[in-house]
């Protein structure tokens, strides 16, 4: 496995908490009150990347017919209990987001989470977003949850401490002059433990964004500023884009 697979692994139950599952059912009611969305109910949703599936329990609660997917078969494991626990039915799909092995089947996809940008590499996220534009209809629509470089460096701190989810979490961010990104060094103290993972992300603007989306196929139609905006800790503004499929 690699690093970013335990980084993720480790960190996803952080974030399976009920402040951020109440979050996604906000940003999920709202998004379904938008012009071509118009509503959940029998919608097909592909939640890419889920994780722990904060927007696909979300969605599955609002009436949609939801896929979630991840590479990480253990991520998709707990995904399938917290869905149990609340009578909800979510299917499963173990597979690199970046080669999704289907077609056109979706009404709509989801990338929530601030993934696009983690591998440093405009290449990897054009495969991320070209493979999502063939998971979905002709005109379907994709939810992008992101921060921008106008976002990072407005609330930009070397060192932050917070409380998540019963634990003590120290994160260190340096600029990363000729990436244009960051260096990211994440540790967390609780009573099970000690952890610290490392990693490097892009950091693009909002015009970047647009650009890198239209090349793989999506079309801005709508756009959420201070998306997700949260107490949960300090820094959590987010953009999020709603996108169609194909020509404006």
């Amino acid at each position: 496995m690699s690093t970013a697979e335990v980084f993720w692994d480790d960190l996803a139950p952080m974030l399976a908490t009920p402040p951020h599952d109440a979050a996604a059912q906000v940003a999920v009611a709202a998004l379904g009150q938008w012009a071509g969305v118009d509503g959940w109910a029998g919608k097909r949703v592909l939640d890419a990347c889920a994780g722990l599936g904060r927007y696909a329990l979300a969605c599955a609660e609002a009436g949609a017919s939801v896929t979630a997917n991840d590479v990480s078969a253990e991520r998709l494991a707990a995904l399938a209990a917290r869905a149990a626990e609340r009578g909800l039915t979510v299917e499963l799909l173990c597979a690199d987001a970046r080669a999704l092995p289907v077609q056109q089947g979706f009404d709509i996809a989801v990338l929530g989470g601030n993934l696009p940008g983690l591998w440093m590499n405009m290449e990897e996220d054009l495969r991320l977003f070209g493979s999502l534009a063939a998971a979905v209809v002709e005109g379907g629509r994709l939810l992008v949850e992101l921060v921008t470089r106008e976002q990072e460096m407005a609330c930009f701190e070397p060192v932050v401490f917070a409380e998540r989810s019963g634990m003590v979490v120290t994160e260190r961010r340096s600029w990363i002059g000729y990436y244009e990104g960051f260096r990211v060094e994440l540790s967390a103290h609780c009573d099970g433990g000690f952890w610290h993972h490392g990693f490097e992300r892009a950091v693009r603007s909002l015009a970047e964004w647009e650009a890198l989306l239209a090349q793989a196929g999506w079309q801005v139609v709508g756009r959420y500023d201070g998306f997700l905006a949260k107490p949960l800790e300090r820094g959590s503004s987010r953009t999020g884009l709603l996108l169609r499929r194909g020509a404006p």
